[in-house]
């Protein structure tokens, strides 16, 4: 036995523990959505069983789930377009111009992440009830983007960076001004840093937990706050729980397995004008 076919096997081993640690609650999550309720509390569990889908229908029918997928789409939707529109602009100025305290305000918008959410939950509520935007989206879309706005700033400052200045230079002596030259041929070479930066806003909104619990009511109410309805005081409706839960996963999976191959960072490295 070779020592490069004894690293291969251990890599692969390596990988296989790695993908069961990561996908074994998953596989507990929805293999529990699909047990009747009066075996979802066996110990030991049981694994072999008559799955049924009882526990989905419940989830739409004794609850407003249905409107609550569609707050968590909008919200999450217009967050990341919002941020990515913003914070790509932002980033390019930190990246390009040269101006007093950019050097403070950089570090200024990273402190705000380093803030727990419950702080600034707080008096988001208070300015929310004092425009009368409690229970809206609209509240819930602007705490989402004050949460996201930093994040995207610093990831796409580097990726700016990483583009020539003779890239803009070489745009504008062709006929482009600063903003065209941004929007038609900075911004496409940073697709990958783009789409990497959208999915980590969409994962950042869609399972905020937070400001969804304390911003919103029964009519913005989002899908993370509408799974903890199944826990009520006659106790705790797992195959109910876990059916939500599934459901929530897939948007974000199907998302993350569309734009996986746009994750590559190293499609703006050489690049040159022709």
């Amino acid at each position: 036995m070779t020592k490069t076919f004894r690293n291969n096997i251990f890599l692969w081993l390596a990988i296989i523990v790695v993908l069961i640690w990561s996908l074994f609650p998953i596989f507990i999550t929805i293999f529990t959505s699909l047990k009747m309720r009066d075996i979802a509390f066996k110990i030991p569990p049981l694994w072999i069983f008559r799955p049924v889908f009882s526990n989905y229908k419940s989830v739409f029918t004794q609850t407003e789930f249905g409107k609550y997928f569609v707050n968590s789409i909008i919200v999450t939707s217009s967050t990341t377009i919002i941020s990515i529109t913003l914070g790509c602009i932002a980033a390019y100025s930190f990246a390009r111009f040269k101006f007093f305290g950019k050097n403070f305000l950089l570090l200024a918008f990273l402190c705000t992440r380093m803030f727990p959410p419950i702080i600034l939950a707080i008096p988001m509520f208070l300015l929310g009830r004092y425009l009368n935007l409690v229970d809206t989206r609209t509240l819930l879309i602007c705490a989402h983007t004050a949460l996201n706005l930093p994040f995207v700033i610093w990831m796409m400052h580097e990726f700016f960076r990483m583009i020539p200045k003779e890239l803009d230079e070489a745009a504008m002596v062709d006929g482009c001004t600063r903003v065209q030259g941004f929007f038609r041929v900075i911004l496409p070479l940073t697709g990958p840093g783009l789409v990497a930066t959208a999915i980590f806003c969409v994962l950042l909104s869609w399972n905020d937990f937070i400001f969804s619990l304390m911003l919103t009511g029964s009519r913005a109410k989002t899908l993370s706050v509408a799974i903890t309805m199944f826990t009520t005081i006659e106790g705790v409706e797992w195959g109910n729980i876990c059916a939500a839960a599934s459901i929530t996963m897939i948007p974000v999976l199907a998302f993350s397995i569309v734009t996986r191959n746009y994750l590559v960072r190293g499609m703006t490295l050489g690049a040159v004008k022709n």
